[in-house]
């Protein structure tokens, strides 16, 4: 029996003969066997960890909803939401959080 790529899981047509086709994962999966449920992730680039099912972008990163990379936070943000709107910010960088800006 043929197995599904990586970025697709099997699911079943048809339980009496067996029928199945391959549907993709989550873009943030690199291999799952839900839609939304990832067993492993793509590491390659280090952006992302495996965190119960979810493959979440490391700090420093943000996951813009559509690319498997995780993209950069502004250098000031530890997390963030998008590039420049911040949850937290580096200690490094001797800044304060302002969660009216979104800012640090």
């Amino acid at each position: 029996m043929c197995q599904c790529l990586n970025r697709y899981y099997e699911t079943s047509l048809n339980a009496i003969n067996r029928d199945s086709v391959c549907q993709q994962c989550n873009y943030q999966c690199l291999t799952c066997n839900h839609p939304t449920l990832c067993i492993t992730c793509d590491l390659t680039n280090n952006t992302r960890i495996f965190n119960n099912g979810q493959c979440l972008c490391t700090n420093g990163y943000y996951d813009n909803g559509t690319s498997i990379l995780c993209l950069p936070c502004s250098y000031v943000c530890l997390t963030c939401l998008s590039a420049n709107t911040c949850l937290d910010c580096d200690p490094l960088k001797n800044r304060v959080y302002n969660s009216t800006s979104g800012l640090c």
